[in-house]
């Protein structure tokens, strides 16, 4: 009968873990798990730790050879640009020597695909190569008119190349500015600046912005025929990034976007308002982690302190 008094509760638990002994069970236990979620969050962080530091090592070198090779064609089509707009007069054209002209520049880039002659307002006074439609000074609004400048790029038809234009001004007798020289190129391609050979990380995405963070290029290049109706832009997220490189110096992190988080490095091209950003999906590096029996579970400090077994 008394035995109809004790509660239903403890019927249910071992009877050791009524006294003393089943206490400190019970410390041990919860101490296990604290351990084991301890060991899950370092797990983790190391996991963490070597994705950015392998991001890092790979996009940052990465995007400054790309960078480099940016900064140096453009500064050179500058140069070819303006040495050929001092020959120009817009005062009393000469049709024929200024055709010559523009067709010399042609044997200098493979990668100019059009040239054209402007007068102040825009209006095209001669064009040479490919048929461009595109409205010149749309591409080139907001930009100073008296310095070299990068324009959006543009499509000669829904799902064609892209081609970048480059402007430069063209100057009266007076030092005015009286017209411009505008060319396009083609940036992405066999005949571009930017080749499978040039981008070889896999999995990887760069691309050539302004500060505004319109896409001037990309590797791989991306059409479609939203692209017909605007220039296609970074992540939100990466805009302000774009304003922490400074000169020089390279920009690495990682941000989440609607595509997930990706790792980034970014680049500054010198004279031209540009940056190189070079992209890598955070899940696609874990992926190659595990591929290639790394898992990341190494610390990743020069004494390699902390090792622990692959998973794979």
């Amino acid at each position: 009968m008394n035995n109809q008094g004790q509660p239903k509760t403890n019927r249910l638990l071992p009877n050791y873990l009524e006294n003393k002994k089943g206490r400190w069970f019970r410390v041990l236990y919860f101490g296990l798990v604290a351990l084991m979620l301890l060991s899950l969050i370092v797990v983790g962080l190391s996991i963490w730790n070597s994705i950015y530091i392998k991001s890092k090592n790979t996009l940052t070198p990465h995007a400054s050879s790309l960078t480099e090779v940016v900064s140096r064609f453009l500064t050179f089509q500058e140069e070819v640009l303006l040495s050929t707009s001092e020959q120009l007069d817009l005062s009393q054209l000469d049709v024929a020597s200024t055709k010559e002209s523009i067709e010399n520049l042609f044997r200098v880039s493979k990668q100019m695909k059009a040239v054209a002659v402007l007068d102040n307002d825009n209006n095209v006074l001669m064009s040479i190569g490919a048929d461009v439609k595109e409205d010149w000074g749309r591409l080139f609004l907001n930009e100073a008119t008296a310095l070299s400048s990068v324009g959006l790029p543009f499509r000669l038809n829904s799902f064609g190349e892209h081609y970048l234009p480059l402007r430069v001004p063209i100057y009266n007798s007076k030092h005015k500015v009286a017209g411009f020289l505008v060319a396009a190129y083609q940036v992405i391609g066999p005949d571009g600046i930017w080749n499978k050979s040039a981008v070889s990380i896999d999995n990887a995405e760069v691309v050539f912005t302004n500060d505004k963070g319109y896409i001037f290029a990309s590797f791989p290049e991306k059409k479609s025929l939203m692209q017909s109706f605007g220039t296609a832009r970074i992540a939100p997220a990466l805009v302000p990034e774009l304003a922490m490189v400074k000169d020089s110096n390279s920009g690495t992190g990682n941000v989440s976007t609607t595509d997930g988080e990706i790792f980034f490095s970014i680049k500054k091209v010198l004279n031209f308002k540009g940056y190189v950003v070079a992209l890598r999906a955070m899940l696609s590096f874990l992926l190659d982690i595990v591929a290639y029996g790394k898992c990341g579970l190494r610390a990743c400090s020069s004494r390699h302190w902390l090792f622990w077994p692959c998973l794979c």
